[in-house]
């Protein structure tokens, strides 16, 4: 599992997913209000198909625009703000899980050094085992040769044997 999550941390930092636009900012025509008209103050006009405008759509006052254009701009900062804290957090979530690995991975290795270590000291050993037993047996020429010499031996008596029992 946190292999997966170290992945998709590395992978959000060369993969990233912010977009570059050219910033357009909105100037609206200075708006006056025909002479005898009241000021709606931040009304919102819902516009039908028929009735006299030159789009179907919703129709806002100056003041209505006004307040659309300053919660545009504040959440468009807020979500900033929102981006930057996620992002934030998931670097120090990913060092936090990268320390984390380090450690188990230094744990891993002072433990694979101390198998290591041991298998050296025991392969040592058997070593040292196997070259005194190959000092303390037998010649293998000495035993070689007096079985050969053993078996010419029991041959001529046995030849000498058959001899003496066929001339009596």
């Amino acid at each position: 599992m946190k292999k997966i999550i170290a992945t998709l941390c590395l992978s959000s930092f060369f993969f990233s997913n912010v977009c570059f636009s050219q910033e357009k900012l909105i100037s609206l025509p200075k708006i006056e209000l025909p002479s005898g008209e009241q000021d709606p103050g931040a009304a919102i006009s819902p516009m039908h198909k028929g009735q006299k405008a030159p789009f179907t759509g919703v129709l806002l006052s100056p003041e209505a625009t006004s307040t659309v254009i300053v919660e545009y701009q504040e959440r468009k900062k807020a979500i900033a703000i929102e981006v930057e804290k996620a992002v934030l957090l998931e670097r120090e979530s990913c060092r936090k899980n990268s320390v984390d690995q380090q450690l188990k991975y230094e744990e891993q290795k002072k433990f694979q050094q101390i198998r290591l270590e041991d298998s050296i000291k025991s392969s040592k050993d058997l070593e040292e085992k196997l070259n005194k037993e190959k000092e303390n047996r037998p010649s293998r020429i000495l035993w070689a040769g007096l079985g050969a010499a053993g078996g010419v031996a029991a041959t001529i008596l046995i030849v000498f044997a058959v001899n003496k029992a066929s001339n009596n």
